[in-house]
């Protein structure tokens, strides 16, 4: 796997960070610096990279169904999404966001995946109750 961060900008970072005092060090020395930052920051990347998304399904919705029907559409808001490194690319619950939901209780499932396939889910329930 390629580091995010290559030799040169290490070296040019460490002289910005530190100034005259880079120069000083030995070619040795500066190769083992260079060893242990590209090593840290690619753990830390790898780290976010790494991590599952956040999602926070809503509470249990319960809804009524209009007179003489037996179900009804119902849309939800979702408490929280979000990733720390990369973005939500899919979104998806089953049954989905806007289904009819019948007299009852339903379990709704989501799951969020981002772009490294990482995923979460979670679940909530939906009662639809007669009028």
């Amino acid at each position: 796997m390629r580091t995010p961060i290559g030799h040169h900008n290490v070296h040019a970072f460490l002289r910005m960070l530190t100034g005259k005092l880079y120069d000083f060090f030995s070619n040795k020395m500066r190769s083992i610096i260079t060893r242990y930052v590209i090593s840290s920051v690619s753990m830390n990347f790898m780290s976010l990279v790494n991590k599952p998304p956040v999602l926070i399904c809503p509470s249990e919705i319960s809804k009524m169904a209009d007179r003489g029907s037996e179900s009804t559409a119902v849309y939800w808001s979702y408490k929280d999404v979000w990733d720390d490194y990369q973005q939500v690319s899919r979104l998806t619950c089953d049954p989905a966001w806007g289904s009819e939901f019948y007299v009852g209780q339903t379990t709704v499932n989501c799951t969020a995946v981002d772009d490294h396939g990482n995923h979460v889910s979670c679940d909530f329930n939906v009662t639809v109750v007669c009028k």
